[in-house]
This record gives structure tokens, C-alpha cells and sequence, in this order.
């Protein structure tokens, strides 16, 4: 008898997961994204065992460019079923837009192999191929590409490249990683980023702390964020390393006036 209230239940709990699943894709119908993905999400909670579910919520999350959360519906879908290819499909969807590209046509061979006859899959096998072969060769040539990109106001995709670049860049290079990280913190201050351009030189001056564009480049975001002492010590060290640097020279008398209007005020 008790296996048998257990079989209701599971039975119950599939048909509670499949009508939910029926309502989140009525949503994913109307590109109604974010409800669809509410749903299935309900539907999973009904049934977490399902793997096709995570799949249809890999599929809706797709659709918004949710990728990171694609990939990882995705990966469970086929952690759950090694042999479901939709999953396959999806991984390798997520990891093509996420840029990486030789994880895609992993994910997606291993499709081909399970669907031979999938021209989808064989589609984003070829997209996946192509996207391989224009990577760039090493650090050196994805930070040219960026370099590139930033020259004429792409500073988004500067800043992909800048990223690719520390990708492939070795993490005893210390300072070919500042250098990088000084880069797109340029990328990230031009979008007004500007917790980004903190993030990533101060990451930068961990590995080379003397490097003056770094402090520069943070002085001017901390300036922006209204954390003037800190403004002040950056500029204060750029200047410290080279004298004749008129911006660390400019920033420096600005935040010193700064700095004592601010005491004066808290006085």
C-alpha cells in the first residue's frame, strides 16, 4: 500500500509538472519570455527529475539572452539524460553566444553523434567550426583586435576582446594581464561602467603596482563615484611614479580642492 500512495504521487507530480509546462510554453508561444521561464520553472520544482523541463527553460532563458542560465538549465538537462541531443543543442546554443566557441562544437558533435540526420545540429556544428577558426591565435592578437575596435568608438566589443584576450593570456604574464585589465577598464569607463574600471585596476595594480595608467584610470572612477580621498591617493602615486603626467597632475590639484572643501563642509 505504501508503494502504491508513493506511485499516486509521483503520478500526480507528473501530471502537475505537465500542465505547467503547458502553461510556460503558451508564454514562450507569445515571446512572453520572462513568465515562460516562471513556469517552467514551477514545472521543474513539480518534477526536478525531468530533464526535458530544464531544457524547455533553457530554451525561454535562450530567448530573453539570458545565456549564463541557458548554459546551465542546459547542463543539468544532459547531466540528467547523456543521451538527450536537445540538451546538446542548447549547451552548445548558450556556449556559441557566450563566445566560447571549442566548448560549442564539443556540445554540439556530441548532438551530431546522438542525431545524425539534425541539420540544426549540424548548423550549429559548422557556425560553432567557423567561429573556432577566426579566434584569435593568443593574447597578443585578440588585444590587437581590441585595440582596434576601441580606435573607432566599439567599445563594447573592445572590451570582448580585451576579455578574450585575458582568456588566453597565461596567468604568470603579470604584466600582460595588467596591461589588459588597464585596457578594458578604458572600455568600461567610456561606457560609464564605472564599478568596472575599480574592479579591473585594482585587479591591474595587484599584478603590476606601478602602473600609472591603473591609478589614473581609477582616480578618475573613484573621483566619479565621489570617493575623493581615494581619488586623491591614486593621483597623488601616479605622480609619485612620473612627475611630469598632466592628468595625475590635473587630478591632483582638483581632488586636493576637493578633499578640504569636503573637511571644511564636515566641519
Amino acid at each position: 500500500r505504501i508503494g502504491q500512495q508513493r506511485g499516486v504521487r509521483a503520478c500526480s507530480a507528473m501530471a502537475s509538472a505537465q500542465q505547467l509546462k503547458e502553461r510556460g510554453n503558451a508564454f514562450f508561444q507569445r515571446k512572453q519570455y520572462a513568465e515562460a521561464v516562471e513556469w517552467y520553472t514551477k514545472a521543474i520544482d513539480a518534477d526536478p527529475s525531468a530533464h526535458a523541463l530544464y531544457t524547455n527553460r533553457a530554451t525561454a532563458l535562450a530567448g530573453a539572452e539570458r545565456w549564463e542560465e541557458s548554459l546551465a538549465d542546459a547542463e543539468k538537462a544532459v547531466e540528467l539524460n547523456t543521451s538527450w541531443a536537445k540538451g546538446f543543442y542548447r549547451k552548445g546554443t548558450a556556449l556559441s553566444k557566450l563566445g566560447r566557441a571549442a566548448e560549442a562544437a564539443a556540445a554540439f558533435e556530441r548532438g551530431c553523434e546522438l542525431e545524425p540526420s539534425n541539420a540544426q545540429m549540424r548548423a550549429g556544428l559548422e557556425g560553432a567550426r567557423e567561429a573556432l577558426a577566426a579566434e584569435p591565435k593568443d593574447h597578443g592578437e585578440a588585444k590587437a583586435r581590441g585595440n582596434e575596435c576601441y580606435k573607432v568608438g566599439q567599445y563594447e566589443e573592445a572590451i570582448s576582446w580585451y576579455t578574450a584576450a585575458l582568456r588566453l593570456c597565461p596567468a604568470g604574464e603579470k604584466e600582460a594581464r595588467a596591461v589588459l585589465l588597464t585596457n578594458r577598464a578604458e572600455g568600461y569607463r567610456q561606457l560609464t561602467q564605472t564599478k568596472a574600471v575599480v574592479a579591473d585596476c585594482t585587479e591591474a595594480l595587484e599584478l603590476a603596482p606601478g602602473s600609472v595608467k591603473a591609478l589614473v584610470r581609477r582616480g578618475l572612477a573613484y573621483e566619479y563615484l565621489e570617493k575623493y580621498q581615494a581619488s586623491l591617493d591614486d593621483f597623488a602615486r601616479a605622480l609619485e611614479l612620473q612627475p611630469d603626467m598632466t592628468l595625475a597632475s590635473e587630478g591632483k590639484r582638483r581632488l586636493t580642492k576637493m578633499v578640504q572643501d569636503a573637511k571644511k563642509f564636515e566641519g
